[in-house]
């Protein structure tokens, strides 16, 4: 019955947007902004085919509106990813989404150079085109989770059935972009706009259409005759947008021009908020271990410094991933960055230090008037915590083998400054992440074991505090039994001011806290039941192959 009622819960959204469905055109003009906002919970393809396919005959009506512009973009985006969960199952669904985007794909070129010039239908232009190969953004949180990541993990893309014809498309929408109409190219990429259309064009060709790609950059570089020019391109904050998807792919311009250029200018780049972030995506793109290497010599051993005090915290992160992916000079890294927090002979405090580490973030923001930082008490045990620490600390507790000095300087933290960083807005989200992705805590059973011990006279206040419930849960879930036992245990004395608490309440809730204080004997059981039946469905899956997995799914249905 439960079950039953959370389906129709879910399809609820289903049912609404197909009977807007009836009046599409009319309800997209009216009410854009409303749509927009809805249009994430809708799980239907049906649903969004049919609204899809309504708009057809008014693409470019719609187009031309700056509100419904923006919503035809979020349906653009949206697409790719529920095409590529039904594209085996429903081809004639997929049909139907292809016609109505070939009539839009009509549309884009139709009126190509009309659109080219209104930011707004500029955005329906890169939609449309990156349509074609979009990004698989579900594999990251959030920017963070991606800057942490560090380009570790190789990013994923939906993939349009050949029928498509996707080189064709290139093809057609690349020949108007280069129509003799258009103004020169070396003006155009000043334009946010148009540096924005040919980024998607350059990218999808570099993933899809090598040949074109070669060509694309011999134009491109046609423009440039010095290397203060190319600077000026580079480091413009439309045309970046262009020469950051060059660094993506090898090509004899990326590899002889763009990566010289900025060994040369490291300087000028690093102090400069787009060369910046150039450099981040230079470092999260490259394989080449030379160009690392220089980049090191040039910014951690030479300015450590500056790049603390007048660069991005991106940059700092970046450097800390990469070099513990390719495992160059790490240690040392980390040394330099130890020497220059100060801290003391036994380097207990280095954990302390990171999180109260005060650097400047990619929107400029000044932190020394203190307005992100935050202090719990006004003990010996308070710990300042920047959102610029706790992001670094995130980024060393990321590394595949924590180092020595981070993983001792963490084993240190008494119960009482674990429990100031899980009330304090940063450090809860970086507690969560410890907990959930970090190796130290998955292979340490020692240091869970002591984590638990330290908190145990600290759950309850945890769980009456806004951003120490999040690491109560997360705590809860990953707990085994003998931990949850001992949780259960240690809170069930305070369960009057837990359940009262508006959020200590919801951590009763999914302990079923009130059980264990009535019957905790019958708890224990069910407790171990529950356990037994994740295991074994883990043991299942995990002795499934690809091979007899349909067979399985068969098998368990009947």
């Amino acid at each position: 019955m439960v079950k039953h009622d959370h389906e129709q819960h879910q399809n609820q959204p289903n049912k609404v947007f197909n009977e807007a469905c009836n009046e599409a055109l009319a309800i997209t003009k009216s009410c854009p902004r409303e749509l927009e906002e809805f249009l994430p919970h809708v799980s239907a393809l049906t649903c969004l085919t049919t609204y899809f396919e309504k708009l057809s005959d008014d693409f470019d009506d719609l187009i031309n509106d700056k509100g419904t512009c923006y919503l035809l973009e979020k349906l653009l985006r949206r697409l790719p990813s529920m095409i590529d969960k039904e594209k085996i199952n429903n081809s004639e669904l997929i049909e139907r989404l292809h016609i109505a985007y070939d009539q839009l794909f009509s549309c884009i070129c139709t009126n190509f150079l009309t659109y080219l010039q209104q930011i707004g239908s500029c955005h329906i232009i890169v939609a449309t085109i990156e349509f074609l190969h979009m990004e698989n953004v579900e594999q990251f949180d959030n920017e963070y989770e991606r800057l942490i990541d560090g380009g570790a993990t190789p990013l994923k893309y939906y993939e349009l059935p050949t029928e498509w014809n996707i080189k064709d498309k290139l093809r057609q929408i690349t020949n108007y972009f280069f129509n003799e109409e258009i103004a020169d190219l070396a003006l155009l990429l000043n334009d946010p706009g148009t540096a924005m259309v040919f980024a998607s064009i350059l990218r999808i060709c570099g993933f899809l259409y090598e040949k074109k790609y070669k060509k694309l950059l011999k134009q491109l570089f046609k423009l440039t005759r010095s290397t203060f020019e190319l600077t000026d391109y580079v480091l413009d904050k439309n045309a970046s947008y262009v020469f950051e998807i060059i660094l993506q792919f090898d090509s004899i311009q990326r590899n002889d021009i763009l990566y010289p250029l900025i060994l040369s200018k490291t300087d000028e780049f690093c102090l400069h908020s787009i060369g910046n972030y150039f450099i981040q995506k230079l470092l999260m793109t490259t394989t080449d271990i030379s160009i690392i290497s220089q980049l090191y010599q040039n910014i951690i051993t030479e300015k450590f410094h500056i790049l603390i005090e007048q660069c991005h915290i991106n940059m700092l992160i970046t450097f800390i991933r990469v070099c513990e992916r390719f495992n160059y000079k790490y240690d040392d890294l980390i040394k330099h960055y130890r020497k220059y927090l100060n801290c003391k002979k036994k380097n207990h405090d280095f954990v302390q230090r990171v999180l109260q580490s005060n650097m400047k973030t990619n929107n400029n923001e000044d932190n020394s008037d203190g307005q992100h930082k935050t202090t719990v008490s006004q003990n010996q045990s308070s710990i300042f915590i920047t959102k610029n620490g706790s992001l670094v600390l995130q980024a060393l507790l990321r590394a595949k083998i924590v180092d020595s000095l981070t993983k001792t300087s963490l084993e240190n933290l008494t119960g009482e400054q674990i429990n100031s960083i899980a009330c304090d807005p940063n450090g809860s989200h970086l507690l969560c992440q410890l907990i959930k992705k970090c190796t130290l805590w998955f292979n340490g059973k020692e240091f869970r074991q002591q984590f638990y011990t330290k908190l145990e006279s600290y759950y309850s206040k945890m769980a009456c505090d806004k951003f120490g419930s999040w690491v109560i849960d997360t705590l809860w879930t990953n707990a085994n039994i003998e931990q949850k036992i001992k949780i259960a245990d240690k809170m069930s004395d305070e369960f009057n001011i837990l359940r009262s608490n508006q959020y200590g309440k919801f951590i009763t809730y999914k302990m079923n806290l009130n059980a264990y204080c009535l019957r905790p004997e019958q708890w224990k059981t069910n407790l171990n039941l529950i356990a037994k039946k994740h295991m074994l469905c883990d043991e299942i899956e995990d002795g499934i192959t690809n091979k007899n997995r349909k067979k399985f799914k068969k098998n368990l249905s009947t």
